[in-house]
C-alpha cells in the first residue's frame, strides 16, 4: 500500500470505529435502553431470572458479564444497578467478580476505541492548553483514577473518555480500573443480598434504600486516601530547597 494512503487510513480507522460506538451509544439513549435495567423488572421477572440463574449455572454467569460489559460499553447509567443485582442473583465473591470483570471489560473497549479516536484528533489539531493538562494528570494517573473509583462522582462511563482524553497508558487504566472497583463493587454486591427482603415488602425501591450512609462514607474514606500520594509530593515538593547557584 501507498506509504499516504497507508498514513490516511491509520488516521481513518479510529475516527470510523469512535464515529460508529457514537451512533450505537445515542441509538441505546434514543430508544430508552437503560430502562430495561431498573430495580422495577427484578421485582417483576425475579421468579424466572433466578430460576435462569439455578437452571444455568455456567452460562447465566457469562451472560451477565456480556450484559455488563455491553453497558460498560455504550455509557449506559446502570452499573450501580447491576453491581447491586450481581449480588442478589450470585453469592460472594463470585458477585463482586463478574462486576469486575464486565465493567473493566466494557470500560476498557470504550477507553481503547476513544482514545486512538481522541489522539488521531490531537495529533491533527493539537490543543497547548489541554496537553499541559494531560501532562499535569498523566504525572498523577493512578492516584487520579484511584480516586474517581472510589468514589462515584462522576458517571463511570465520563471517567473512561477522561482517561482517553489525557492519554492514560493502557496498562495503568486497567489495574487502576480492576483494583479501584473493588471496594465499591463488594460494597454494592453486599447490598444486593438484602434486595430480597426490600423486594418482599413491596415498597417502591430505590438506590438510596439499597446503599447505605455507612457505605457511601466508607467510599468517600477511601478516595480520599487514594489523593494522598499527590499531596505528600505536593508537601516535599513545598519543602525542597531552591537550587544553589
Amino acid at each position: 500500500m501507498d506509504p499516504a494512503k497507508k498514513e490516511k487510513w491509520s488516521m481513518a480507522w479510529p475516527l470510523l470505529l469512535f464515529g460508529l460506538l457514537v451512533v450505537l451509544i445515542i441509538t441505546a439513549w434514543v430508544v430508552g435502553f437503560e430502562h430495561y435495567f431498573s430495580f422495577h423488572q427484578i421485582r417483576e421477572n425475579q421468579a424466572r431470572f433466578l430460576e435462569l440463574v439455578d437452571r444455568h449455572p455456567y452460562l447465566s454467569p457469562l451472560a451477565f458479564v456480556g450484559l455488563y460489559i455491553l453497558a460498560s460499553t455504550l455509557a449506559l447509567p446502570v452499573e450501580t444497578l447491576l453491581s447491586v443485582a450481581s449480588g442478589y442473583f450470585f453469592s460472594q465473591p463470585f458477585s463482586t467478580l463478574y462486576t469486575l470483570i464486565g465493567a473493566t471489560v466494557g470500560g476498557f473497549i470504550l477507553f481503547i476505541i476513544a482514545r486512538a479516536a481522541l489522539h488521531t484528533l490531537l495529533r491533527r489539531y493539537p490543543l497547548l492548553t489541554l496537553r499541559k493538562m494531560e501532562d499535569g494528570f498523566r504525572k498523577n494517573a493512578v492516584s487520579y483514577l484511584l480516586f474517581l473509583r472510589f468514589i462515584p462522582l462522576f458517571p463511570f462511563w465520563i471517567v473512561n473518555l477522561s482517561a482517553a482524553l489525557f492519554d492514560v497508558k493502557a496498562t495503568t487504566f486497567l489495574w487502576t480500573t480492576a483494583v479501584g472497583l473493588i471496594p465499591a463493587a463488594f460494597a454494592h454486591a453486599e447490598a444486593g443480598r438484602g434486595l430480597s427482603r426490600i423486594i418482599a415488602s413491596g415498597d417502591a425501591i430505590t438506590l438510596r434504600d439499597v446503599l447505605n450512609p455507612e457505605m457511601r462514607i466508607g467510599l468517600v474514606a477511601l478516595a480520599i486516601l487514594s489523593l494522598c500520594p499527590i499531596l505528600i509530593k505536593w508537601i516535599l515538593a513545598k519543602r525542597k530547597p531552591p537550587d544553589q547557584t
